[in-house]
């Protein structure tokens, strides 16, 4: 039998039917989903941690000009409650003090409660993006990508200051709850 030779109409042809395979519908949704996920999991940990780390040390910071403890949980607040009006949502009230991250006289208490009043928030706003939200262009920090990588730049911020904030409390000698 003698085969047909790979020829470029085919290859492009293999090429587009791939290529739709991967921008589909469904795969926005997939990501949407494996995003909400990824949220819930990095705001249990922080929640844990923010509730595990004594007071005292609320205003430690490894160096000057460097944020301390509670200022990495309140920009953590800050961002979860702002960069989503990089997408169009409604931008929620930060609480008084919080954007410019005073964390003098913050206790875990409240870290935790604003942690999870943000994650909520960012939870509810990931879960209600559309497939036009996800698939469309968009600016952020003003460099041009989609809702993919709005949603890659979300997450991966978030872990980089748990990332922060877990080097912070085992320097002070907290074990983060779930490691212990």
């Amino acid at each position: 039998m003698k085969t047909k030779p790979f020829s470029r109409a085919r290859a492009v042809a293999l090429v587009l039917v791939a290529g739709g395979a991967v921008a589909s519908p469904a795969a926005g949704q997939a990501l949407k989903n494996e995003m909400v996920w990824d949220l819930e999991q990095v705001a249990d940990k922080y929640l844990a941690l923010a509730g595990a780390i004594p007071v005292s040390d609320y205003t430690w910071r490894p160096g000057e000009g460097v944020r301390s403890v509670g200022e990495v949980f309140m920009h953590i607040v800050s961002a979860n409650f702002g960069i989503p009006g990089i997408m169009g949502a409604t931008r929620a009230e930060i609480p008084e003090g919080w954007a410019r991250g005073d964390a003098e006289g913050l206790d875990p208490e409240a870290a935790v409660e604003a942690l999870r009043a943000s994650f909520d928030y960012v939870v509810a706003f990931v879960e209600g993006l559309d497939e036009s939200q996800i698939e469309g262009e968009v600016t952020v920090f003003g460099r041009p990508t989609d809702g993919h990588g709005f949603l890659i730049l979300l997450t991966t911020h978030l872990h980089e200051h748990l990332g922060q904030a877990i080097a912070y409390a085992r320097v002070r000698g907290v074990v983060p709850p779930w490691s212990s």
